[in-house]
């Protein structure tokens, strides 16, 4: 009988280990899929003579982001923890020496050695392995979200950087215009056809777009810092000249986006937060059943004190069970409802999460639509049209004819419409950076 309990034990245990095992290994086998494991640093680090376009700043961001390693890492301890959920309690070897040995008929006894182990009951068991792998998979989920946040976060800064330097060549370019404009300025003052007042305002608005352009090199640092840091980059890594990323003229109406929501990683998250929450009501549930514990004791045994006696000295050796009773109904009551609580706060946060995918959809597909919009205006009509015309003024005034208001206005206005349809551009990206993270695929 002896012999038979450990292979008894073995066959009970067995198939919850590896069943937990197998859950274990899938759950990585599906964080493997999502794509390489994020890394602390390149092993290869760039090279500084070759500046990072956005291209290779997004594969960057997906290995060596902090924050994203961050997840990828919590996901893969949930994991591992799979297995935890369907280990046996710790044995519990104890040992005993008789102070006054109690006499018996083969001899005294001399001391004691036993050991015990639990066994919880084995749907509960199961229920933990459940629990845990859910846990799992939300933290999988989140590592997923962060990954499309990731890309999205990057590609933000990214816009906003190509359209400060396109302002600043804007600037640049209106500029030039106007120091054509201050040396007819300088002829006109040389030839006594007018006062200094022309060339001062000249001056003073040329001061004006230079400080403008020195303060967008200050926004580009910024913005350069904040790709870098988001990448995972060194602080000196070179990076290319911001340029706008190409995108579609038009975007999927919102109706034909909608069913894409249900891939939203973030919703996902919610999804199976809820799933992890019904797991732990389950598990909850469980720990009313009873456990059971299974122990054995050899008690070493002396010489009888008399001799002839049959079987003197012979050890003695006891197997017994026992039964854990869950007696305290009142507290099992009170973390079971502590735990249908937190399922309803997990659907409320799901409910939330959908609606502000829904939200989030609408503003995207409108900001996209309205900076296009914004975008074609300004490039087709009136950027052709104000250059035309301060090419007009700038040639009548060079010639003697025009005033330099007329001049300065329409440089104005070129300045304005031409900004715009950079920040246009930006907002256009931007749009569908946060719908791509949005529905969780590209949508170009």
């Amino acid at each position: 009988m002896r012999s038979r309990a450990p292979a008894l034990l073995l066959i009970l245990i067995s198939p919850l280990a590896a069943c937990a095992a197998s859950r274990s290994h899938t759950l990585l086998a599906e964080l493997d899929a999502l794509g390489p494991a994020p890394t602390a640093g390149s092993e290869q680090p760039p090279d500084p003579s070759t500046p990072l376009g956005l291209p290779e700043l997004l594969v960057s961001a997906s290995l060596h982001n902090p924050e994203l390693r961050a997840a990828w890492h919590e996901a893969r301890a949930a994991s591992l923890e799979v297995p935890v959920a369907a280990r046996l309690p710790e044995p519990t070897v104890t040992y005993g020496v008789f102070l006054r040995s109690v006499e018996t008929r083969v001899g005294p006894q001399i001391q004691r050695l036993g050991v015990m182990q639990g066994f919880p009951w084995p749907a509960a068991q199961g229920r933990a392995t459940m629990a845990a792998a859910a846990r799992a998979d939300v933290a999988r989920r989140r590592f997923e979200a962060m990954r499309h946040r990731v890309r999205a976060e990057l590609r933000r800064p990214w816009a906003e950087l190509a359209a400060v330097e396109g302002t600043r060549e804007v600037l640049r370019t209106v500029d030039a215009l106007l120091e054509r404009a201050a040396a007819s300025a300088r002829a006109r003052v040389s030839a006594g056809m007018a006062g200094v007042d022309d060339l001062a305002r000249l001056m003073l608005r040329r001061t004006e777009l230079r400080d403008k352009e020195a303060t967008l090199g200050e926004r580009a640092l910024t913005l350069a810092a904040r790709i870098r840091a988001l990448a995972g980059v060194a602080p000196d890594v070179p990076l290319a000249l911001a340029a706008m990323e190409e995108l579609p003229a038009a975007l999927p109406t919102e109706a034909a986006l909608r069913p894409k929501l249900a891939q939203n990683p973030e919703l996902g998250v919610a999804a199976a937060a809820v799933g992890a929450a019904q797991a732990s009501v389950e598990q909850v549930a469980s720990r009313r059943w009873p456990s059971f514990t299974l122990g054995a004791d050899w008690t070493v045994v002396g010489e009888a004190r008399m001799p002839g006696v049959a079987d003197s000295g012979k050890d003695a050796v006891m197997v017994s069970a026992g039964i854990r009773v869950p007696l305290w109904t009142r507290s099992y009551g009170a973390e079971a409802e502590a735990a249908r609580a937190r399922v309803q706060a997990a659907e409320a946060r799901r409910d939330q999460a959908l609606s502000n995918a829904q939200a989030e959809l609408a503003r995207v597909v409108a900001s996209f639509a309205g900076a296009s919009r914004r975008a074609a205006l300004n490039q087709e009509q009136l950027i052709p049209s104000a250059h035309a015309a301060l090419n007009a003024a700038l040639a009548s005034y060079e010639a003697g004819r025009g005033a330099l208001s007329a001049v300065t206005e329409l440089e104005e206005m070129l300045l304005r419409y031409r900004v715009e349809w950079l920040q246009a551009q930006a907002e256009r990206v931007r749009a569908v950076a946060d719908l791509e993270a949005l529905v969780g695929e590209e949508v170009r």
